[in-house]
């Protein structure tokens, strides 16, 4: 039909966005951090989102449409920024020669 058709249109450059802007961001972050452990610590939130955003649709008994796209794209910048927080203030407490656990609880 022309309105599955529109969708399908809607949703295929919002799946090449989301490829690209996490290319984007694996970039910047190897740039910001230098490190690839914490850049997979980082971008693991990512992975995160997207599974408690699947498991959330299924348990209301919603479907991937648009509207819950776009929501999980902007749960996937909050989860990334919100990880880059803590990665940063991690790292910085770490080089003061807190311990890990600690840190790391603190975190939590």
């Amino acid at each position: 039909t022309a309105c599955r058709d529109a969708l399908a249109a809607g949703i295929i450059p919002l799946i090449f966005g989301l490829a690209f802007s996490f290319l984007l961001v694996s970039l910047l972050l190897v740039v910001q951090f230098g490190e690839l452990s914490t850049v997979l610590a980082v971008l693991s939130s990512v992975l995160w989102a997207f599974v408690g955003s699947g498991f959330s649709l299924w348990l209301f008994g919603s479907k991937m449409n648009l509207n819950s796209m776009l929501g999980v794209i902007l749960l996937a910048g909050i989860a990334v920024n919100n990880a880059i927080l803590l990665a940063d203030f991690f790292d910085k407490n770490l080089a003061a020669g807190k311990n890990p656990i600690t840190v790391g609880l603190k975190c939590c």
